[in-house]
């Protein structure tokens, strides 16, 4: 497939979005939540002995895995579906900074979003209700990490296939849109144009999976409104 950005954005029918961190700034607050969350799990259920160790794993967790609660699994056999879902809903999503200029744009633009998204159900719907962009989703088009059988987004392309099915577009007329790098390398290997949101923070080798990158998601937005 031709990297040429401008040819890519002036057919372009619809963009798959991840969520937290890429439709939005994740700050550390927001991060600390998830680690809170995880090790108020833990203590509650008798399984670490405080809050402080708790946390320690959780914190180490996400380093080693991207996933807070990771320990609770490896360590404690916490059942996976559940605990995605009671660690999700332990954390308060009006914490995020939302931008109606975010919102505007994708009124603008009026193209077709599906959201592939590591986070749980109930999450990804109250997150997009309070940034205001749920009306640009379909419900079927809200992709839950247990959606698609709990298979990470580096690790399987299940995400990205159901998106490409409930969307009905080839791969020539979507982007996907990620703030894990590693995970646009299967969107890639599909054909897919990848757009790395990187927070002003880019790599100093840029993958050569990455087709497109930019600071947020307004910017990427921005530039397809320009095409």
């Amino acid at each position: 497939m031709s990297n040429n950005k401008t040819a890519i954005f002036s057919k372009l029918k619809g963009i798959i979005w991840d969520l937290d961190n890429t439709l939005y700034r994740a700050h550390q607050e927001l991060h600390e939540a998830y680690h809170i969350a995880a090790a108020r799990l833990a203590v509650r259920d008798g399984v670490e002995p405080s809050m402080d160790v708790a946390m320690e794993k959780a914190k180490q967790s996400y380093i080693d895995h991207e996933f807070s609660g990771k320990f609770l699994v490896s360590e404690h056999n916490y059942n996976v579906p559940h605990l995605h879902k009671e660690l999700h809903d332990l954390i308060d999503e009006t914490a995020i900074v939302k931008s109606q200029e975010t919102a505007d744009l994708f009124r603008e633009l009026d193209l077709k979003n599906a959201l592939v998204t590591h986070g749980s159900e109930s999450w990804a719907h109250r997150v997009l209700t309070h940034l205001e962009l749920i009306e640009f989703f379909e419900n079927n088009a809200i992709l839950p990490l247990e959606t698609y059988g709990f298979q990470r987004k580096n690790q399987s392309s299940a995400g990205i296939d159901m998106a490409m099915e409930v969307m009905d577009l080839g791969t020539d007329q979507v982007i996907m849109v990620e703030d894990i790098v590693h995970n646009l390398v299967i969107p890639k290997e599909k054909g897919v144009f990848t757009v790395f949101i990187h927070h002003g923070q880019p790599p100093e080798d840029m993958p050569d999976y990455v087709d497109a990158h930019y600071n947020s998601a307004i910017d990427l937005l921005e530039d397809i409104k320009g095409n």
